[in-house]
This record gives structure tokens, C-alpha cells and sequence, in this order.
């Protein structure tokens, strides 16, 4: 009887165990890949990073973000720029602990005639709970092709 009680507490402190390591990022992994439009999760965010690619003809030829949903508790990058790009594309990388954890891309920028008037690209999310991010984008734009990335965005 003791010793099936020991083994019971065992087995659950080893279950225990795995879900800490696993960590709160672990427990929304269903928002991992997905799409902040369809999920309804873009609803409530709000731009918490952003970095310029640069100047092309005396303006600012596009805009690196890293998008966060409060709701969802997800980040994702979006890119935009002012012209019609020859190509470009975005990344976001989560870490936790300093070690990589998630990243996410797109590279398929279209006209966004909404409140933008731009073209832009956002990629899929990434659980953002207990962890950090970075966004980077690249567009080629008049020949010129400019880069940049944001600076981290660290959740509680």
C-alpha cells in the first residue's frame, strides 16, 4: 500500500515536472502558426516594436513591426512598404531563455487597401507568453534593397 502510494506521488511529481519545464509559452501552443486575421487575434493588437528599412527618394521606404494580441497573448511581424516591392518578406524569432523557440516568415507582399493603402506582409504568430521576440524585414524596392529589424519585445 506504501509503496503504490510512493510510486502515485512519483509519477505525478515527474508529470508535474514536464509541464514546468514545458513552461507558460507551451500551454497556447494551438496560436503557434496561425493566422492573427482568421483567429480574430489582430482584432485587439497594437504595434509594440518597429524599426524603418531606410529612404528611398526622400521617404521612408518601409516599416518593420512586431504585432502583439494581448487576447491571444501572441506576436507576429508585418511588413510594409510604401511602393510596390520587387520582393521582400518578413521574420519573427521567439526565445526563451535565450535559446530559439519559434520563428515564423512570409514573403508574399499584396496591396492592402484597408487602412494601410501599402503593401504589406504579415507572418503567422507566435505564442509570446514568457518569452522574447525579434522581427526582421527586407524589401527591394526601386532597385535598392533595404533591411532592418526591430529591437526585443519581452513578455511578463
Amino acid at each position: 500500500m506504501k509503496l503504490s502510494r510512493v510510486i502515485t506521488t512519483i509519477a505525478v511529481a515527474a508529470t508535474a515536472g514536464v509541464a514546468l519545464l514545458a513552461g507558460p509559452a507551451q500551454a497556447t501552443v494551438p496560436y503557434d502558426g496561425k493566422d492573427p486575421i482568421a483567429t480574430k487575434c489582430a482584432l485587439d493588437s497594437k504595434t509594440v516594436k518597429q524599426n524603418d528599412l531606410g529612404v528611398f527618394l526622400g521617404h521612408n521606404s518601409g516599416t518593420i513591426e512586431i504585432r502583439y494580441s494581448a487576447k491571444c497573448q501572441t506576436v507576429w511581424a508585418r511588413i510594409i512598404t510604401v511602393k510596390k516591392p520587387a520582393s521582400g518578406g518578413a521574420l519573427i524569432n521567439r526565445f526563451h531563455l535565450g535559446h530559439l523557440t519559434g520563428s515564423e516568415s512570409c514573403s508574399n507582399l499584396v496591396f492592402s487597401n484597408q487602412k494601410l493603402h501599402a503593401w504589406t506582409c504579415y507572418t503567422p504568430m507566435l505564442v509570446a507568453a514568457h518569452s522574447s521576440a525579434r522581427a526582421s524585414g527586407h524589401a527591394v524596392v526601386g532597385g535598392h534593397s533595404f533591411y532592418a529589424r526591430t529591437g526585443w519585445y519581452v513578455t511578463a
